[in-house]
C-alpha cells in the first residue's frame, strides 16, 4: 500500500474488492499528494497511468462477477465504471499538456466519485451478493470466465482451468492482471494455493 490513509477504507463485504479498493485508494491519495506537491509530469503521469490500469482491471473483474451472479443493477454499475474510466483518460490527456496541478479540480471530482462509488454502488453489490450463497458461487464463475478469456480458452470449455499460484508483491506495486485474477480465484473459490512473493 502506498498511502497509509488508504488503510481506513471501509469494507464492502467482498475481500477481493476490499483489497483492490485499498490499493486503488492509495494510488488516488498519492496522485492527490503529487498534484498538491507539484510533482513533475514524468512521475505523476506514471502514477496516473498505473491507476487507470488498476481501475480497468478491477472494473472488468467486478463486472464479470456481477454478470455471472446475475446482479440486477449491473447495467447502471457498469455505466459508472465507464464514466470513471472516461474521466480518468480525460484527466490524463489534459495533464499531459498542462500538468497535474493545473487539473486538480478534475482530479478532486474523480477522487470524490471513487469514494462515492465504493460507499454506494460497491457496498450495495457486496450486501446483495452476500445475502445468498448461490450469488457468491455465480461471482466465482465470473472469475473463472475472465480467467479463461485471458488465458485464451473458449468460455464454454469443459476442462477446469490450470491450478494457479497466488502471488504477493513485496514492493507495493499493482499486480499484473493475471495475478489479480489469481487473487480473486483463491479468495472466491476457497482454494489453498501456495503463496510466492515477487
Amino acid at each position: 500500500m502506498r498511502h497509509e490513509a488508504a488503510a481506513g477504507v471501509p469494507s464492502v463485504g467482498v475481500k477481493m474488492m476490499d483489497r483492490d479498493h485499498v490499493e486503488i485508494t492509495g494510488m488516488v491519495l498519492e496522485l492527490n499528494d503529487q498534484a498538491l506537491g507539484g510533482t513533475p509530469w514524468d512521475r505523476a503521469g506514471r502514477t496516473l497511468r498505473e491507476l487507470i490500469r488498476a481501475m480497468v482491471s478491477h472494473f472488468s473483474l467486478e463486472q464479470a462477477m456481477m454478470d455471472m451472479a446475475e446482479y440486477p443493477q449491473a447495467a447502471i454499475h457498469r455505466l459508472r465504471h465507464e464514466w470513471m474510466i472516461d474521466q480518468m483518460r480525460v484527466l490524463l490527456a489534459h495533464s499531459r499538456e498542462s500538468g497535474l496541478t493545473e487539473n486538480e479540480p478534475l482530479l478532486e471530482l474523480l477522487s470524490e466519485s471513487h469514494y462515492a462509488h465504493m460507499h454506494t454502488e460497491d457496498l450495495r453489490f457486496g450486501l446483495w451478493m452476500n445475502a445468498e450463497p448461490a450469488r457468491r458461487a455465480g461471482a466465482a464463475a465470473g472469475i473463472v470466465r475472465v480467467q479463461r478469456k485471458r488465458a485464451g480458452m473458449p468460455p464454454g470449455e469443459a476442462r477446469a482451468p490450470r491450478p494457479l499460484v497466488y502471488v504477493e508483491r513485496s514492493d507495493a506495486r499493482p499486480l499484473p492482471p493475471l495475478v489479480y485474477i489469481e487473487r480473486a480465484d483463491r479468495e472466491l473459490a476457497g482454494s489453498s494455493l501456495p503463496v510466492i512473493e515477487r
